[in-house]
C-alpha cells in the first residue's frame, strides 16, 4: 500500500508520461489526423518520447 502511493506520488512530482496515458493518446490522435506534426510535442519531462513509443516511431 505504502509503495503505490510513493509511486503515486513520485509519478505527479516528476510527470511520468506511459504511451497509455491520456495527453499522449491525445498527441497521437492529432498527429495520426494530421492536424499536427511530432515535432510540436512539446519535449517536457518524458512526454515526447512517450508519444514517440506510442507512435511506434523507434527504430
Amino acid at each position: 500500500m505504502l509503495r503505490n502511493i510513493i509511486k503515486y506520488i513520485k509519478e505527479i512530482v516528476i510527470m511520468i508520461f506511459k504511451p497509455d496515458s491520456q495527453i499522449v493518446r491525445s498527441y497521437v490522435i492529432l498527429i495520426l489526423a494530421g492536424k499536427m506534426e511530432f515535432d510540436e510535442v512539446p519535449d517536457i519531462f518524458n512526454l515526447r518520447k512517450a508519444v514517440e513509443n506510442a507512435l511506434d516511431l523507434t527504430n
